[in-house]
């Protein structure tokens, strides 16, 4: 052997005249011991052992470790920790890695909460805040005349004497219903605005480009049209005809694109964008002519007022609507929430990992357009919600769709929230200001840091 080799059997324990592979220090750990290679020590030591066979004799050679006519010792099994030194720091990385989602997590639930409560005493007519003792007289008086309209509708207080009691009564009850309906739309678009990053793979990909915002705004202008003044009094047919003119111009997309991606083929992104494109250029220009040149300018405040949102539905009905169409989209993501995962990979990755590629980009699409739908006809066009809150969620929890899932409700309901915080904020305009403009103006200066920092890979 080498100087060097002699040093490392001194070292680890390996007789200094005996040649052999020598183990590394993680086969000691294991209670691995050198192999002798063939010397001519060894192969005397052979020869006399097979001698002794022949005679019958007890092996006197001992192997490395043994004493004499000794029998053999067990091997000693080693413990968890030598035995896959990286099990345990794989262990611990996870566990602090669901910690620390744990930790953003309540943050992030934290802050929404905080927003909320906030919200409730936030008076969006004339702006600042209602008086606190007013808000929960206004909460008692609720309650107890929600209990009267079931068990004696005899003592249910009119709307004079309500207002008598609390004349903030009206608008702090309607607060509760606005701030809620802004919680739920907030998470709900968060949602759709990754599900269509997914879908084209694309981080700039937002609803606003299949023309679900455009349909809705045609449904909006054929309300007008049919009910004139009494529009905003017809409820159940606005979101009908809403509704119907999303789902018509969704199945003449999806139908003409694969027409030009031809039989047997996955749904192919660009067809699908060039055709959406087209549809939402026909639509825009039907919408701007009948706005500027048939309506009149009472039927055009009316239609400002419905596509904008800014008299937020809290009724019974709208509620009804949006949480309908909340589960028929969510149940269908949350059940796929790891599967969805494949979006992130190419066509043929997805089918080498045995994943249709259409069919999941489809359902994709189609959830968060039904989500957009819902949301749209709540909240007006929102659509850089839906831009923005995917990137913060990636930044914050990774790329798994399952660990974006929570923070896309979390992080958009906040988003949202602040945003009718800030609008309340506003005396005497509020009620003439969509809440769009507000989200414009708060996530326009990250969207240019992303753009200046490169954030745009996906």
């Amino acid at each position: 052997m080498s100087t060097g080799s002699n040093e490392y059997s001194s070292v680890f324990g390996v007789p200094e005249g005996q040649s052999g592979n020598t183990p590394l220090p993680s086969d000691i750990a294991r209670g691995a011991t050198a192999t002798p290679l063939p010397s001519d020590a060894a192969t005397q030591g052979r020869g006399r052992r097979r001698g002794l066979r022949r005679k019958g004799t007890q092996n006197d050679v001992s192997a490395p470790g043994q004493q004499g006519n000794e029998p053999p010792q067990p091997r000693k099994e080693p413990r968890n920790d030598e035995r896959a030194p990286h099990a345990s720091m794989s262990n611990e990385l996870f566990i602090d890695d669901r910690t620390t989602r744990h930790r953003k997590l309540g943050a992030l639930t934290a802050i929404v909460v905080i927003l909320t409560v906030l919200s409730l005493f936030v008076d969006g007519g004339l702006g600042g805040f209602f008086d606190p003792g007013e808000v929960f007289a206004s909460y008692g008086l609720w309650f107890q005349q929600t209990i009267a309209s079931i068990s004696s509708p005899d003592q249910v207080l009119s709307a004079g004497d309500i207002l008598a009691q609390h004349h903030a009564y009206y608008r702090i009850i309607n607060r509760v219903g606005i701030t809620l309906m802004t919680v739920l739309c907030g998470a709900v678009l968060a949602i759709a605005g990754s599900l269509y990053q997914s879908a084209f793979r694309n981080p700039i990909a937002s609803p606003s480009m299949l023309g679900v915002s455009s349909a809705i705004q045609l449904g909006d202008v054929i309300v007008v049209m049919i009910f004139g003044m009494a529009a905003p009094a017809s409820l159940g047919w606005r979101y009908l005809i809403c509704y119907v003119c999303v789902i018509v111009v969704m199945t003449v997309l999806f139908g003409l694109s694969y027409l030009m991606t031809g039989k047997g083929r996955p749904l192919n992104v660009v067809n699908l964008l060039l055709t959406a494109m087209i549809l939402t250029q026909i639509i825009g220009v039907i919408v701007t002519y009948v706005t500027a040149f048939v309506f009149s300018w009472e039927q055009w405040e009316i239609y400002n007022n419905l596509s904008e949102a800014l008299t937020v539905n809290t009724s019974a009905f709208g509620w009804g609507a949006l949480l309908v169409t909340c589960l028929i989209g969510i149940i269908p993501i949350f059940l796929l929430r790891f599967r969805l995962n494949g979006l992130n990979f190419d066509d043929m990755e997805m089918k080498l990992l045995g994943i249709d590629a259409g069919r999941l980009r489809l359902l994709a699409l189609i959830c968060g357009t039904i989500l957009v739908m819902g949301v749209q006809v709540q909240m007006g066009v929102v659509a850089m919600l839906a831009l923005v809150v995917p990137h913060i969620s990636r930044m914050v929890f990774g790329a798994e769709f399952r660990k974006q899932l929570a923070g896309n409700v979390l992080i958009g309901a906040s988003l949202l929230v602040l945003c009718r915080v800030i609008l309340g904020f506003i005396p005497f305009i509020s009620s003439f200001l969509p809440i769009s403009v507000v989200l414009n103006f708060l996530v326009l200066p990250f969207f240019v840091w992303m753009l200046a920092t490169q954030q745009r890979g996906w």
